[in-house]
Protein backbone atom coordinates (compact mmCIF):
# COMPACT_ATOMS: atom_id res chain seq x y z
CA UNK A 1 0.00 0.00 0.00
CA UNK A 2 2.95 2.11 0.80
CA UNK A 3 4.89 1.72 -2.20
CA UNK A 4 1.45 2.60 -4.45
CA UNK A 5 1.00 5.59 -2.42
CA UNK A 6 4.48 6.69 -3.34
CA UNK A 7 4.45 5.94 -6.61
CA UNK A 8 0.93 7.72 -7.41
CA UNK A 9 3.26 11.00 -5.63
CA UNK A 10 5.57 10.24 -7.93
CA UNK A 11 3.07 10.09 -10.99
CA UNK A 12 1.37 13.11 -9.65
CA UNK A 13 4.86 15.02 -9.55
CA UNK A 14 6.22 13.86 -13.06
CA UNK A 15 3.21 14.79 -14.68
CA UNK A 16 3.23 18.50 -12.99
CA UNK A 17 7.24 18.78 -14.21
CA UNK A 18 6.09 17.52 -17.75
CA UNK A 19 3.49 19.98 -17.71
CA UNK A 20 5.74 22.78 -16.66
CA UNK A 21 8.08 21.88 -18.91
CA UNK A 22 5.84 21.28 -22.30
CA UNK A 23 3.11 23.70 -21.62
CA UNK A 24 4.52 26.86 -19.77
CA UNK A 25 7.87 27.25 -21.67
CA UNK A 26 6.10 25.96 -25.37
CA UNK A 27 4.52 29.06 -26.93
CA UNK A 28 3.41 26.40 -30.01
CA UNK A 29 1.39 24.25 -26.92
CA UNK A 30 0.01 26.79 -25.68
CA UNK A 31 -1.46 28.42 -28.73
CA UNK A 32 -3.14 25.20 -29.92
CA UNK A 33 -4.57 24.53 -26.57
CA UNK A 34 -5.76 28.10 -27.15
CA UNK A 35 -7.35 27.65 -30.45
CA UNK A 36 -8.96 24.30 -29.47
CA UNK A 37 -10.69 26.08 -26.53
CA UNK A 38 -11.50 29.11 -27.78
CA UNK A 39 -13.25 27.33 -30.73
CA UNK A 40 -15.56 25.85 -28.49
CA UNK A 41 -16.67 28.83 -26.37
CA UNK A 42 -14.40 27.58 -23.50
CA UNK A 43 -13.15 29.92 -20.79
CA UNK A 44 -10.36 28.64 -18.40
CA UNK A 45 -9.55 29.79 -14.78
CA UNK A 46 -6.30 30.09 -13.10
CA UNK A 47 -5.80 29.98 -9.33
CA UNK A 48 -3.02 31.85 -7.91
CA UNK A 49 -2.15 32.41 -4.24
CA UNK A 50 -4.22 36.05 -3.83
CA UNK A 51 -6.72 35.71 -6.43
CA UNK A 52 -8.47 33.89 -9.11
CA UNK A 53 -8.72 34.81 -12.72
CA UNK A 54 -11.40 33.49 -15.51
CA UNK A 55 -9.99 34.08 -18.95
CA UNK A 56 -9.94 33.90 -22.51
CA UNK A 57 -7.82 31.10 -23.62
CA UNK A 58 -7.18 32.53 -27.34
CA UNK A 59 -6.42 35.75 -26.30
CA UNK A 60 -3.36 37.59 -25.72
CA UNK A 61 -3.96 38.24 -22.06
CA UNK A 62 -5.35 34.62 -21.81
CA UNK A 63 -1.46 33.67 -23.68
CA UNK A 64 -0.02 35.21 -21.07
CA UNK A 65 -2.02 34.21 -17.83
CA UNK A 66 -1.44 30.62 -19.24
CA UNK A 67 2.67 31.35 -19.56
CA UNK A 68 3.19 33.28 -16.62
CA UNK A 69 0.39 33.11 -14.26
CA UNK A 70 -0.84 36.60 -14.39
CA UNK A 71 -0.69 40.17 -17.05
CA UNK A 72 1.38 43.19 -16.28
CA UNK A 73 1.17 43.04 -12.86
CA UNK A 74 4.38 44.79 -12.09
CA UNK A 75 2.96 47.98 -13.45
CA UNK A 76 -0.18 47.65 -11.20
CA UNK A 77 2.76 47.32 -8.45
CA UNK A 78 4.69 50.10 -9.15
CA UNK A 79 1.48 52.82 -10.24
CA UNK A 80 0.27 51.53 -6.28
CA UNK A 81 3.40 52.54 -4.62
CA UNK A 82 3.35 55.84 -6.71
CA UNK A 83 -0.42 56.77 -5.26
CA UNK A 84 -0.15 54.84 -2.25
CA UNK A 85 0.14 58.16 0.16
CA UNK A 86 -3.08 59.58 -1.83
CA UNK A 87 -5.36 56.29 -0.25
CA UNK A 88 -3.17 56.59 2.89
CA UNK A 89 -4.60 60.36 3.16
CA UNK A 90 -8.13 59.07 4.03
CA UNK A 91 -10.48 60.94 1.12
CA UNK A 92 -9.58 59.64 -1.76
CA UNK A 93 -10.47 55.82 -1.65
CA UNK A 94 -12.09 54.92 -5.53
CA UNK A 95 -10.44 53.32 -8.38
CA UNK A 96 -11.78 54.55 -11.96
CA UNK A 97 -10.94 51.76 -14.44
CA UNK A 98 -11.23 52.92 -17.98
CA UNK A 99 -11.13 49.91 -20.32
CA UNK A 100 -11.06 47.49 -17.35
CA UNK A 101 -11.44 44.46 -19.85
CA UNK A 102 -11.76 40.99 -17.91
CA UNK A 103 -10.57 42.32 -14.32
CA UNK A 104 -7.04 41.61 -13.88
CA UNK A 105 -5.95 45.05 -12.88
CA UNK A 106 -9.19 45.69 -11.10
CA UNK A 107 -7.85 42.38 -9.04
CA UNK A 108 -3.93 43.28 -8.82
CA UNK A 109 -5.12 47.11 -7.73
CA UNK A 110 -7.47 45.68 -4.95
CA UNK A 111 -4.87 43.64 -3.63
CA UNK A 112 -2.21 46.54 -3.37
CA UNK A 113 -4.33 49.56 -2.53
CA UNK A 114 -7.54 48.15 -1.00
CA UNK A 115 -9.98 51.09 -1.96
CA UNK A 116 -13.43 51.31 -0.86
CA UNK A 117 -14.80 50.94 -4.61
CA UNK A 118 -14.55 50.65 -8.08
CA UNK A 119 -16.28 51.63 -10.85
CA UNK A 120 -15.18 49.60 -13.91
CA UNK A 121 -15.63 50.94 -17.60
CA UNK A 122 -16.12 48.33 -20.28
CA UNK A 123 -17.68 48.55 -23.62
CA UNK A 124 -17.11 44.77 -24.83
CA UNK A 125 -20.07 43.11 -24.01
CA UNK A 126 -18.31 40.00 -23.75
CA UNK A 127 -14.84 41.24 -21.70
CA UNK A 128 -17.68 42.59 -19.23
CA UNK A 129 -19.25 39.39 -18.62
CA UNK A 130 -16.17 37.44 -17.82
CA UNK A 131 -15.19 40.79 -15.62
CA UNK A 132 -18.52 40.57 -13.20
CA UNK A 133 -17.38 36.74 -13.00
CA UNK A 134 -13.65 37.41 -12.15
CA UNK A 135 -15.00 40.21 -9.71
CA UNK A 136 -17.43 38.13 -8.16
CA UNK A 137 -14.62 34.93 -7.83
CA UNK A 138 -12.54 37.39 -6.07
CA UNK A 139 -14.73 38.70 -3.08
CA UNK A 140 -15.19 42.14 -5.23
CA UNK A 141 -18.50 42.38 -6.35
CA UNK A 142 -19.89 43.99 -3.58
CA UNK A 143 -17.65 47.56 -3.84
CA UNK A 144 -17.18 47.50 -7.83
CA UNK A 145 -19.97 48.43 -10.27
CA UNK A 146 -19.66 47.54 -14.05
CA UNK A 147 -20.94 49.81 -16.61
CA UNK A 148 -20.81 48.44 -20.14
CA UNK A 149 -19.79 51.72 -22.15
CA UNK A 150 -17.04 53.21 -23.40
CA UNK A 151 -15.46 56.83 -22.09
CA UNK A 152 -15.24 59.72 -24.65
CA UNK A 153 -15.57 62.99 -25.52
CA UNK A 154 -18.81 63.02 -25.90
CA UNK A 155 -22.49 61.26 -25.18
CA UNK A 156 -24.09 59.09 -27.52
CA UNK A 157 -22.56 56.28 -29.55
CA UNK A 158 -19.35 55.05 -31.07
CA UNK A 159 -18.55 52.59 -33.76
CA UNK A 160 -16.15 49.67 -31.68
CA UNK A 161 -13.98 46.66 -33.07
CA UNK A 162 -13.55 43.86 -30.85
CA UNK A 163 -10.12 41.93 -32.03
CA UNK A 164 -10.79 38.29 -31.98
CA UNK A 165 -7.38 37.18 -30.79
CA UNK A 166 -6.73 40.39 -28.75
CA UNK A 167 -9.22 41.64 -27.03
CA UNK A 168 -7.61 44.00 -24.70
CA UNK A 169 -6.65 45.66 -28.04
CA UNK A 170 -10.24 46.36 -29.18
CA UNK A 171 -11.02 49.96 -30.71
CA UNK A 172 -13.13 52.79 -31.45
CA UNK A 173 -12.32 53.43 -35.42
CA UNK A 174 -14.22 55.34 -37.45
CA UNK A 175 -11.87 54.27 -40.37
CA UNK A 176 -11.40 50.58 -42.24
CA UNK A 177 -11.16 47.39 -39.59
CA UNK A 178 -7.36 46.50 -38.56
CA UNK A 179 -7.88 42.91 -39.55
CA UNK A 180 -10.80 41.68 -41.97
CA UNK A 181 -12.01 39.24 -39.06
CA UNK A 182 -12.13 42.28 -36.32
CA UNK A 183 -16.15 42.02 -35.46
CA UNK A 184 -17.93 45.39 -35.81
CA UNK A 185 -20.46 46.98 -33.00
CA UNK A 186 -22.16 50.36 -31.96
CA UNK A 187 -21.54 50.62 -28.14
CA UNK A 188 -22.62 53.76 -25.88
CA UNK A 189 -20.28 56.28 -25.08
CA UNK A 190 -20.39 59.05 -22.59
CA UNK A 191 -17.75 61.85 -20.92
CA UNK A 192 -15.99 60.43 -17.35
CA UNK A 193 -17.42 63.57 -16.23
CA UNK A 194 -20.78 63.22 -16.94
CA UNK A 195 -20.42 59.08 -16.19
CA UNK A 196 -19.10 60.10 -12.16
CA UNK A 197 -21.85 62.48 -12.18
CA UNK A 198 -24.98 60.30 -12.81
CA UNK A 199 -22.66 57.44 -10.28
CA UNK A 200 -22.50 59.94 -7.21
CA UNK A 201 -18.47 60.41 -7.90
CA UNK A 202 -16.99 63.87 -6.28
CA UNK A 203 -13.45 63.64 -8.06
CA UNK A 204 -11.98 64.64 -5.17
CA UNK A 205 -12.90 60.98 -3.69
CA UNK A 206 -10.79 59.18 -6.89
CA UNK A 207 -7.68 57.93 -5.70
CA UNK A 208 -6.47 57.02 -9.26
CA UNK A 209 -7.58 56.56 -12.50
CA UNK A 210 -6.80 53.60 -14.24
CA UNK A 211 -7.15 53.84 -18.49
CA UNK A 212 -6.46 51.51 -21.70
CA UNK A 213 -8.46 52.15 -24.49
CA UNK A 214 -6.18 51.62 -27.62
CA UNK A 215 -5.55 55.06 -29.01
CA UNK A 216 -8.95 56.27 -27.72
CA UNK A 217 -7.27 58.15 -24.58
CA UNK A 218 -6.80 61.53 -25.49
CA UNK A 219 -10.70 61.44 -26.44
CA UNK A 220 -11.68 59.64 -23.19
CA UNK A 221 -8.66 62.65 -21.63
CA UNK A 222 -10.84 65.16 -23.02
CA UNK A 223 -14.44 64.34 -21.41
CA UNK A 224 -12.82 64.27 -18.04
CA UNK A 225 -11.56 68.12 -17.20
CA UNK A 226 -13.10 67.83 -13.73
CA UNK A 227 -10.95 64.86 -12.91
CA UNK A 228 -7.74 67.14 -13.97
CA UNK A 229 -8.78 69.89 -12.91
CA UNK A 230 -9.24 67.74 -9.22
CA UNK A 231 -5.54 66.52 -9.69
CA UNK A 232 -6.53 62.94 -9.62
CA UNK A 233 -3.44 60.70 -10.57
CA UNK A 234 -4.22 58.73 -14.06
CA UNK A 235 -2.31 55.90 -15.19
CA UNK A 236 -2.76 55.56 -19.06
CA UNK A 237 -1.34 53.44 -22.34
CA UNK A 238 -0.40 56.23 -24.45
CA UNK A 239 -0.27 55.20 -28.31
CA UNK A 240 1.48 58.44 -29.85
CA UNK A 241 2.14 56.67 -32.70
CA UNK A 242 -1.82 57.12 -33.12
CA UNK A 243 -2.34 60.84 -32.43
CA UNK A 244 -1.20 63.82 -34.75
CA UNK A 245 1.95 65.66 -33.39
CA UNK A 246 -0.91 68.49 -32.98
CA UNK A 247 -2.62 66.29 -30.79
CA UNK A 248 0.11 65.07 -28.88
CA UNK A 249 1.10 68.81 -28.21
CA UNK A 250 -2.40 69.77 -26.50
CA UNK A 251 -1.84 66.97 -24.48
CA UNK A 252 1.54 68.51 -23.29
CA UNK A 253 -0.56 71.72 -22.63
CA UNK A 254 -3.28 70.26 -20.79
CA UNK A 255 -1.30 68.68 -18.51
CA UNK A 256 1.58 71.40 -18.37
CA UNK A 257 -1.25 74.04 -17.29
CA UNK A 258 -2.41 71.77 -14.42
CA UNK A 259 1.23 71.13 -13.20
CA UNK A 260 1.41 67.96 -13.51
CA UNK A 261 4.20 65.14 -12.92
CA UNK A 262 4.45 62.97 -15.58
CA UNK A 263 6.34 59.16 -15.46
CA UNK A 264 7.24 56.64 -18.16
CA UNK A 265 6.27 53.44 -16.94
CA UNK A 266 8.33 49.99 -18.68
CA UNK A 267 6.61 47.25 -15.77
CA UNK A 268 10.04 47.96 -14.05
CA UNK A 269 10.12 51.12 -12.82
CA UNK A 270 8.81 54.70 -12.95
CA UNK A 271 11.18 57.25 -15.10
CA UNK A 272 10.13 60.82 -15.04
CA UNK A 273 10.20 62.72 -18.28
CA UNK A 274 8.66 65.98 -17.54
CA UNK A 275 5.68 67.30 -19.46
CA UNK A 276 7.28 68.64 -21.97
CA UNK A 277 8.84 65.57 -23.53
CA UNK A 278 5.28 64.08 -24.05
CA UNK A 279 5.37 66.30 -27.20
CA UNK A 280 8.67 64.46 -28.34
CA UNK A 281 7.10 60.87 -27.68
CA UNK A 282 6.70 58.48 -30.63
CA UNK A 283 6.43 55.27 -29.55
CA UNK A 284 3.30 53.57 -27.34
CA UNK A 285 4.34 53.58 -23.70
CA UNK A 286 2.62 53.79 -20.31
CA UNK A 287 2.26 57.38 -18.67
CA UNK A 288 1.47 58.12 -14.93
CA UNK A 289 0.29 61.46 -14.46
CA UNK A 290 0.80 63.10 -10.95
Amino acid sequence: MHNQLALRNYAKGLAVTLSDIVYRKSRAVRTIIADLMGARGALLCKFNEDHVIVFFPGDFIGEEILARGTYDRHSAKLVAEAVGPRFRSGSARTIVEVGANIGTHTIYLDRELRPERFLCIEPDSENARVLRANLLLNGLSGKARVLELGASDRNGTQRFMRMIRNRGGSYFSEEEKLFTSDIEQQVAVDRLDDILASEGIEPETIGLVWMDVEGHELKALAGMTNILAARVPIYFEFDAPSHTTESIRSLAHLLRSGEREVYVCDGEKLDSIGVEAISELRYTCNLLVL
